[in-house]
């Protein structure tokens, strides 16, 4: 199953891309599934994912998360600001 993950703030900026599509099982992916496919395909963020959240459908997510193919996936890094 092809899925589009959305990139924000400093993941975009070290992958140079907003979104990237990734390949996972079709068999019950889940959010871990979609995490480690990025990390596969994208080795210059694969550093940073340890430290990001999942948000499927505008909600933050575990790695147990089931996962279809009309789901909205962003990848979001920790932020601070003052």
């Amino acid at each position: 199953m092809r899925l589009r993950v959305l990139l924000f703030a400093a993941v975009r900026q070290s992958a140079q891309q907003d979104w990237i599509d990734v390949d996972v099982a079709e068999d019950s992916p889940v959010a871990g599934d979609v995490l480690a496919a990025v990390a596969d395909q994208l080795p210059a963020i694969a550093p940073l994912i340890p430290s990001c959240r999942l948000a499927v459908d505008d909600s933050y997510v575990g790695n147990n998360t089931p996962i279809d193919d009309t789901s909205i996936i962003a990848l979001i890094p920790p932020t601070s600001g003052g």
